[in-house]
């Protein structure tokens, strides 16, 4: 008697456990980094349109203490925080061929394979492995210039977004020839280190076949000769040692333009700044390269990703479903604190929101080639070479063609080693 009361007893335990499993899967558990807002209000966006969208689901949103690669991994392959996690592209980058990452093929995936190619091919390749994807692009992020407009208006120049879609660099040489005063300080931007390096994606691929660096061509080395002459015959920007503080500068009105990320333009983030300037400003992409026409686009942005440890449910599946969705792709643009990666929104994103930036079409113009480049991992002597020698062109002390071969055989070395 006392053997069949503790068989019953073992058997209810067994239930309730079972059923406290069944209600835990049924809940998408979403991983964010913690203390980050603007990951927390996407999220939420995408967890109201998808409870809206399936009644009876639920999306747990799990903040993450911890952003150390191991702990990452060790959440990864045991789901023992969160089923999905929302993680930068360069973290997605590092994760592949780690076995961490599950991989969204197959027949349970068919909805979400054909959402993925509203996705431009590179960034559905900056979210894949050889085996197929392995992630959602959730957001995307380039950089395009902030720039004054009284101050073009003072040296009698129409607003740039006049320009923006088609200027180059040789009309920003000729606006920074009007508003430049280099006896007071005052120029029209910082021509530096990744301002410059970033025109190497508009040249050509900068990986060849074997996955090596390639930046011997012409363009490069005639680029180079363009920035330097900008920076020390033009005097449009001041010289490397003196192009710090540039926000402080742009705030006080001696530098006409900034740098900004998408991301730090729109509506949430800039509330959260307190962007409060005392002249009128707006937004302009980045020139075009007057050798091949074509605007670089360093990629950023962030994806959702499924690690191996995860119990793939068909809320699972749905909600990567609904954040590759359109609808998906406008709750994150309604968070107001990211850019949809999506073009199918790119050029509808900022339509919604209140005050500046008046030139909305410079986010669609700035993002057009976003195009990732995964970089190997490289020690600080190995960065303070490659500074050097592009230093060394833009300071108008190495012939470009020169200063390009040595950045050239530093790449060589540093990928022979990774």
């Amino acid at each position: 008697m006392r053997g069949k009361q503790a068989l019953r007893v073992v058997a209810l335990v067994i239930i309730i456990l079972l059923a406290s499993r069944a209600e835990s899967d049924a809940q998408v558990r979403v991983g964010y980094r913690s203390g980050s807002q603007a990951e927390l209000a996407l999220l939420t966006e995408l967890k109201r349109a998808y409870e809206s969208a399936v009644p009876g689901a639920q999306v747990e949103l799990v903040p993450l203490d911890s952003t150390h690669p191991q702990q990452l991994l060790e959440w990864l392959v045991t789901g023992s925080k969160a089923d999905v996690f929302l993680l930068p592209v360069q973290t997605i980058a590092a994760l592949k061929r780690t076995g961490a990452l599950m991989t969204l093929a197959g027949s349970r995936w068919h909805g979400l394979e054909q959402a993925l190619y509203n996705f431009p091919p590179g960034m559905r390749q900056a979210y894949s492995e050889e085996r197929g994807p392995v992630g959602v692009p959730v957001t995307a992020d380039v950089a395009l210039f902030q720039y004054n407009e009284s101050m073009m208006q003072n040296a009698g120049l129409p607003p740039l977004s006049r320009l923006g879609e088609t200027w180059t660099w040789h009309d920003m040489i000729e606006v920074g020839r009007r508003v430049s005063v280099p006896e007071q300080r005052r120029y029209l931007v910082d021509i530096d280190f990744e301002f410059v390096a970033v025109y190497f994606l508009a040249h050509g691929d900068v990986i060849d076949p074997e996955g090596k660096p390639d930046l011997l061509n012409q363009f490069n080395a005639q680029f180079l000769d363009l920035a330097s002459r900008a920076i020390n015959e033009e005097r449009i920007s001041p010289p490397l040692t003196q192009q710090s503080d540039s926000s402080g500068r742009f705030r006080r009105g001696v530098l006409g333009m900034r740098r900004r990320n998408i991301s730090q333009m729109l509506p949430g983030t800039l509330d959260r700044d307190g962007l409060q300037l005392a002249f009128e400003w707006d937004v302009v992409p980045l020139p075009l390269s007057p050798y091949t026409y074509r605007r670089p686009a360093f990629g950023e942005g962030s994806g959702l990703v499924v690690g191996q440890g995860a119990v793939v449910t068909p809320d699972l599946v749905g909600f990567l479903e609904m954040a590759a969705s359109v609808e998906g792709q406008q709750a994150v643009a309604r968070s107001g604190y990211a850019f949809p990666a999506s073009p199918l929104l790119w050029e509808a994103a900022m339509l919604y929101a209140p005050g500046p930036p008046n030139n909305r079409a410079a986010f669609a113009q700035a993002i057009q080639e976003w195009t990732f480049f995964a970089f190997p991992q490289v020690s600080d002597a190995e960065v303070n070479r490659l500074v050097a020698s592009l230093g060394a062109i833009l300071s108008g002390n190495v012939d470009p063609e020169q200063g390009l071969r040595m950045i050239q055989i530093t790449l060589d070395e540093i990928y022979r080693e990774d």
